[in-house]
């Protein structure tokens, strides 16, 4: 007999030692001579344990860490066998009348594995999956109710308590069409949100934000994303981020607190740029050649390839200039709205279309200067008037006037965002008024 045939064999007669082991400690444990705490324990008293160690392994399986997997996998399962003896002690059903009923269900809501049901695809099975619960609800209490969300567990996390109910949703045939429609109503709940908030209504905000949350939920399903863990994935990048850059500037001996927004970022992009797959491939070759680099996006992370020069046909005069990048889709669209951070691209720097340059000097000072400008909300608000999504190309600037960026501007470029912001005012010979709107509705960047 080969190995693959007596490989299962010998792992479950190895899971059904382990788990006899496992109930003759509990048994010991519940003894009225046992343990303390465990022989006074309930069911009911033992359900928080059970959440906080689903929760953590969870977090085992997500890390990936086989020790952690192993420990907490454990612990589920020592509560799960422990409850089973409380409850049949008690006079209840016992783990053996649990699991009996369940290879029981899971046999009944696979008839295209254990019958000769067929399906033309995975959603039509789901819809007969959801149409056999119902069928197993009814009978088990002919007078108890039959909706479409009566087995949906309302203490569910808010995400995917959200998942499953659009999930079962789209099983009775009640969701948008295509997805482009779920994308337009993404966009129609925001511009909702966006109005509760210019209101100040802090209920309807709330609602509002809930409602888009709502349908991002429904957008990721349809993609094949599940909103908890991809939210999970999100906070954890931060996370790490975040630690990171508390190590770097401990590292440097700087005090991360007292940092300047504009001193965080730089040591967020630093952080963010070491995280770039592939970075020896990535890294200028150490050859004798001249290369170009090229910034652009790879898997949604800024990133920097390098190309021979030799290879370019026509470098341009931006090339070997330097430039300020800026990314192509920046904010929301919102007029007034803060801008992230252009990038100083020094001389033989190129870019993706996701990015936009703006302007070619010849110093960094220049360069630099561009980048306050960008800042003022005189700036913003002009740019505002044409950018009112998050696309900003080029011809989004049409009324931003162009600035002398050397020592020789009529603008004092070393002074503060504030003072540079007095000083366009006064060149352009805005009114009262004009400056009254501009300070009241453009937010401050520092």
């Amino acid at each position: 007999m080969s190995d693959t045939t007596t490989a299962p064999a010998a792992a479950d007669a190895a899971t059904q030692a382990a788990l006899e082991r496992l109930n003759t400690v509990i048994d010991r444990l519940i003894a009225p001579d046992g343990c303390p705490w465990d022989s006074t324990q309930t069911p009911e008293s033992l359900t928080e344990y059970v959440i906080e160690e689903c929760h953590e392994l969870v977090d085992a399986i997500r890390s990936g860490k086989t020790a952690d997997m192993v420990e907490e996998l454990g612990d589920v399962a020592f509560l799960i066998l422990m409850i089973g003896k409380l409850m049949a002690r008690a006079g209840g059903p016992s783990l053996a009348d649990a699991l009996e009923v369940e290879a029981a269900k899971m046999v009944r809501r696979h008839p295209h594995v254990f019958s000769d049901t067929t399906y033309e695809n995975q959603s039509e099975q789901l819809k007969d999956w959801d149409r056999i619960k119902r069928e197993e609800k009814a009978a088990a209490d002919a007078e108890g109710p039959k909706g479409t969300y009566d087995s949906l567990p309302r203490g569910l996390p808010p995400l995917t308590k959200a998942y499953r109910i659009h999930s079962k949703a789209d099983r009775v045939g009640f969701t948008w069409p295509e997805d482009e429609d779920v994308e337009k109503q993404v966009e129609a709940e925001w511009l909702e949100l966006l109005d509760a908030m210019a209101s100040d209504d802090a209920e309807a905000i709330e609602h509002e934000f809930g409602d888009h949350m709502f349908t991002l939920v429904e957008l990721g399903r349809r993609k094949g994303i599940k909103a908890a863990p991809a939210l999970n994935a999100a906070t954890e990048r931060f996370l790490t981020r975040f630690e990171r850059m508390e190590a770097l500037a401990r590292e440097r001996n700087l005090d991360f607190v007292s940092l300047s927004l504009d001193d965080k970022d730089d040591l967020w992009n630093e952080v963010k740029a070491a995280e770039k797959p592939g970075t020896e491939n990535d890294k200028k070759p150490d050859d004798n050649n001249s290369y170009i680099a090229i910034v652009g996006l790879e898997k949604g992370k800024r990133t920097t390839k390098y190309i021979r020069k030799d290879y370019i046909e026509d470098t341009g005069a931006t090339l070997n200039h330097y430039t300020l990048l800026m990314a192509k889709a920046i904010g929301s669209g919102v007029f007034g709205e803060t801008l992230s951070k252009g990038q100083i691209a020094p001389p033989g720097t190129g870019y993706l279309q996701t990015f936009i340059g703006i302007g070619s000097y010849q110093t960094y000072e220049e360069t630099e200067n561009t980048g306050k400008y960008i800042k003022t909300k005189f700036c913003r608000a002009l740019l505002g008037v044409l950018k009112i999504t998050q696309d900003c190309p080029g011809p989004k600037w049409a009324f931003v006037p162009l600035q002398d960026f050397t020592d020789e501007s009529d603008i004092d470029w070393s002074k503060s965002i504030p003072e540079i912001d007095q000083q366009l005012y006064r060149k352009y010979r805005l009114e009262d008024d004009e400056i009254e709107f501009i300070e009241s509705h453009v937010k401050e960047m520092n």
